[in-house]
């Protein structure tokens, strides 16, 4: 035999192993990648079941913190309301209060007005009466009424001109 043949044969050797070698590699993944995908598989799941998990209990306690602040919330401004209604309860009474104590000083100062006009009008006529016992004695004057006459009627009041744009 010949280089050649020797090196034919060493090529035809190497091709036959090389596809031996191709085969024994296909069926070991064969073997080796469908148990290594159930396992991928099988871990994916556990994470997912994890994660699931985890999320769940993220959004509980994130719900029952939400719910704490409004209820914290709520408690606050039900007492700031409650604050506030009574300072305005306590304003509105004293606002009251202080009316009605206006309004007593208001007519205690009308009752005591009266009483001074009264009073004043009283020293007028007694001025005036005096005034006329002397200019004409200690006996007044009869009138037309004391005589038996009417009393002449007053004189009508004169109505006042409307004022147009031009007398303006």
């Amino acid at each position: 035999m010949g280089a050649m043949t020797e090196q034919m044969e060493a090529l035809t050797n190497g091709i036959f192993r090389a596809a031996r070698d191709r085969r024994a590699f296909v069926k070991e993944l064969k073997e080796t990648v469908p148990p290594m995908r159930a396992r991928f598989r099988e871990a994916h799941a556990e994470m997912a079941r994890k994660s699931r998990a985890e999320r769940s209990a993220f959004l509980a306690d994130l719900k029952a913190k939400v719910a704490e602040l409004q209820e914290g919330f709520r408690a606050a401004h039900a007492e700031m309301a409650s604050e506030v209604r009574g300072t305005l309860e306590a304003g509105e009474a004293a606002r009251q209060q202080e009316a009605q104590a206006g309004r007593a000083q208001r007519l205690d100062f009308v009752r005591n007005l009266r009483e001074d006009v009264a009073h004043l009008l009283g020293e007028f006529a007694a001025d005036i009466e005096g005034a006329r016992r002397a200019w004409f004695g200690s006996t007044p004057v009869a009138g037309p009424a004391d005589q038996g006459e009417e009393a002449p009627a007053p004189a009508p009041k004169a109505k006042k001109a409307k004022r147009t744009k031009m007398s303006r």
